[in-house]
Parts: C-alpha cells; structure tokens; sequence
C-alpha cells in the first residue's frame, strides 16, 4: 500500500513540467531545509550540553525560516536585505 503512494507520487513530479513551479518555491524549500538541520543541530548541542553552540544554531533556525516565511511571499532579494536582525524581520512577517 504505502509502495503505489510513492510511486503515485513519483510520477506525478516526474509528469509535472519544472516551468509551472515559481523560482521561489525552490528557493523557499531550500531555505526551509536549511533552518531544519540547524533546528536538528541545535537539539543535538542542546543534549550533548554544549548552549552555547546550541543557542547559535538556533538563531540561524529561526533566521532562516523567517527569511523562508518572506521569500514564499515576497521574493529572495527583498528577505535577504533584513541582514541578521530578528526584529526587523518580525516586523515584517507581521505586516504581511
């Protein structure tokens, strides 16, 4: 059962023409996947005791996934022009 849900899915991206996803869509996925292995990171530092590793690990997670949040609604250019700042980026996704 759970082998034909793969396979469906399988050849519904394999049929799906690259054209009709938006460059953002890449681009949000990307940044997602980044926030979650520094998210996996962090848990990780965080049992082994290590807070200070741990706390930078998990800034860049929360980060990126806000810079994701404003790229799947804006565009990569408009979220990368925050720098690191957390509260002009709160700001933002706020307003949205």
């Amino acid at each position: 059962m759970e082998l034909s849900y793969i396979r469906e899915f399988q050849s519904w991206v394999s049929d799906t023409p690259l054209s009709s996803f938006k460059n953002t869509c890449y681009e949000y996925v990307r940044w997602q996947n980044t926030a979650t292995q520094f998210y996996i990171s962090t848990r990780i530092l965080y049992y082994e005791k290590l807070i200070g590793p741990a706390a930078f690990c998990s800034f860049q997670a929360l980060e990126n996934l806000m810079k994701a949040t404003l790229i799947f609604y804006t565009d990569v250019k408009f979220a990368e022009s925050f720098g690191h700042s957390l509260k002009k980026l709160e700001r933002t996704i706020n307003n949205k």
